[in-house]
């Protein structure tokens, strides 16, 4: 998946659950936890 896509559904489940863990990111998306830190900055 490309980063943009993958930053904007992040945003969307942020937008419908308003609190997610880097780590539940991380297995939703199937990317390293790292990988989510970057995409939130």
């Amino acid at each position: 998946m490309y980063p943009s896509i993958r930053q904007s559904k992040m945003l969307e489940r942020l937008r419908l659950q308003q609190f997610c863990n880097i780590t539940e990111l991380a297995e939703v998306f199937s990317v390293s936890d790292e990988t989510v830190r970057r995409d939130v900055r």
